[in-house]
């Protein structure tokens, strides 16, 4: 029962907080990830189907996964901070900006 309580915590997805100067991860358990927009080295969207992995300084790594919400949100405030510097294959898909992550 202990082992499967571990996994269940360890299994539940943090938030992810789109400010104006970075792209932040809060996890429960884990060490926070924050990677600022001028920092973003990378964008990964070929990965596991419709993950997006955002790559910044010193490899820091935040994966946008389908155990989040609201994915033509998290795509809008990629595009809108990092503009026309963006992956060729990134997801062409509609974005709206009304909605929260």
């Amino acid at each position: 029962m202990l082992i499967a309580a571990i996994a269940a915590l360890l299994s539940l997805p943090g938030t992810l907080v789109v400010t104006d100067e970075a792209l932040e991860e809060i996890n429960w358990v884990w060490k926070n990830k924050k990677i600022r927009w001028v920092e973003i080295q990378e964008i990964d969207t070929e990965k596991r189907g419709s993950a997006v992995t955002v790559i910044g300084s010193g490899r820091r790594k935040i994966v946008y996964t389908n155990v989040y919400p609201d994915r033509p949100r998290f795509l809008f405030e990629i595009k809108k901070h990092c503009g026309d510097d963006l992956p060729s294959n990134f997801p062409n898909q509609e974005m709206n900006s009304g909605s929260v992550i």
